[in-house]
């Protein structure tokens, strides 16, 4: 079937909404001024 480009027609799940249960996160590092590489990591 793949082969061919044979494909089955039902509604596919719509993966880009995001999910109501899952909440957001704030960006932790917005305002903090990072001089070196490692001070990121942490």
């Amino acid at each position: 079937m793949r082969r061919m480009g044979i494909e089955a027609i039902y509604p596919k799940p719509i993966l880009s909404k995001p999910n109501k249960d899952n909440g957001k996160y704030p960006y932790l590092l917005r305002g903090l001024s990072i001089y070196t590489k490692l001070q990121s990591t942490y």
